[in-house]
């Protein structure tokens, strides 16, 4: 499209300026922009991942609660130990289609979790006193080095984690969740090939609910990995930095009522002689559950 200099002289004289810069942005559209993954994407810190919470297990009595030894709470399964395994040098390489229960994965090795996949011959373990071990241009992770470093040939390592599980049968009718205590630097979930959320931060727990998405009998869980994401930009310490799921994950069943959360505080006296302990639980219950009338009893 050719402009000439009377042409926009005479739309600026008869004030359709405006209505001619409007159809020049038609067209001569910007350039294409390409929505940047979420690994990459300082906006993006999760996907319906639970709010955080202090630390605790559900028991069935008050005798495995003061005990204190959650393996013996009905209402627990570990899901620690070998997992199917998958790992790439590079997100473009990485399975896409892992996570639906068709996929074959009998190709595929075992990896113990909790652990770092470098400590089990995947990928190179790498000791950062200062600065970072890619390509400095944040928000990206993923952005060239120089040949020289190992981020060149390991641009941005994933690990895919499948699993099958089933649960216990007393927990008809329970809420169930699961617990990551902590993946190097960012995760998706899927469960029985559906979606479920993704999540960065590499020292904290991560939960999910899963409720809807389980049935009776088998289950399959899928994780991928990403060692690295924008909050590896957070996460400069002196340290060996080395992916996956490094500690570890466990599934609990909650009632349709429960105590989701809760903060406990010292109130001291004038003197600091005698104090009295706050304990403020939140409650939470399914959407067709009232809590009225409940109470609390410590």
């Amino acid at each position: 499209m050719r402009i000439d200099r009377e042409q926009l002289e005479r739309a600026i004289s008869q004030g359709s300026f405006l209505r001619f810069l409007f159809c020049c942005l038609l067209v001569f559209p910007g350039p294409a922009t390409v929505a940047a993954p979420d690994w990459e994407n300082e906006a993006v810190l999760q996907i319906n991942r639970e709010p955080a919470r202090a630390t605790f297990v559900p028991f069935a009595t008050v005798e495995q609660a003061l005990e204190g030894n959650v393996t013996n709470s009905p209402h627990y399964l570990s899901l620690n130990g070998d997992w199917k395994f998958n790992w790439v040098a590079r997100p473009e390489l990485r399975p896409t289609n892992f996570f639906e229960t068709t996929f074959d994965d009998s190709t595929w090795k075992t990896i113990p979790v909790p652990a770092n996949w470098e400590m089990n011959g995947y990928g190179t373990p790498i000791y950062v006193s200062s600065g970072y071990p890619f390509a400095i241009d944040p928000p990206r992770v993923t952005s060239e080095p120089p040949k020289k470093h190992t981020a060149f040939q390991e641009r941005n390592p994933v690990g895919s984690y499948r699993r099958t599980i089933e649960l216990p049968a007393n927990w008809d009718g329970r809420r169930v969740f699961i617990h990551f205590d902590g993946v190097e630097s960012a995760f998706y979930l899927w469960v029985n090939g559906q979606s479920v959320g993704y999540t960065q931060n590499s020292r904290s727990p991560a939960e999910f609910e899963i409720t809807s998405l389980l049935k009776r009998g088998a289950n399959q869980i899928a994780v991928q990995v990403f060692k690295y994401s924008d909050g590896s930009y957070l996460e400069d310490q002196d340290m060996w930095r080395m992916g996956g799921i490094f500690r570890d994950v466990h599934l609990y069943s909650t009632a349709a009522a429960r105590i989701r959360d809760f903060a406990v505080r010292t109130v001291f006296d004038a003197d600091y002689s005698n104090a009295t302990l706050e304990i403020k639980p939140e409650l939470a219950a399914d959407k067709n559950l009232s809590l009225n009338g409940w109470a609390v009893k410590a």
